[in-house]
């Protein structure tokens, strides 16, 4: 069963989410492409990989989805952004553009 939470983005903004006990993932597919909206991981579990896990949940999605690559963002008015950003391109994520206060990463697979 799909949360509240998993329900409204689903109507209001054609989103999927793909959600666990610690952590969720909104995405979309576009295209040849899976674009990651948000990302969120309780703070008791951070460090723990499990947004790793979730992450690597979203590449083989992309992958049965037939998507040639994952778009993602950043926003530096977000907090900890940083280690966002970091983590996104130790997982082999290029930035593609930035805008305002957006930046613009690609994972191809």
């Amino acid at each position: 069963m799909t949360s509240l939470y998993g329900q409204y983005i689903a109507e209001r903004q054609d989103m999927s989410i793909l959600e666990n006990e610690f952590s969720f993932v909104t995405y979309k597919k576009i295209d040849d492409a899976l674009f990651i909206e948000d990302m969120y991981v309780v703070k008791e579990k951070r460090d723990t990989k499990v947004g790793l896990e979730l992450l690597n949940n979203m590449i083989q999605l992309a992958k049965i989805l037939e998507c040639n690559r994952i778009i993602t963002l950043v926003d530096i008015t977000t907090n900890n952004w940083e280690k966002t950003f970091n983590n996104l391109m130790k997982n082999d994520f290029k930035t593609t553009r930035g805008e305002g206060s957006t930046i613009y990463l690609v994972k191809e697979l």
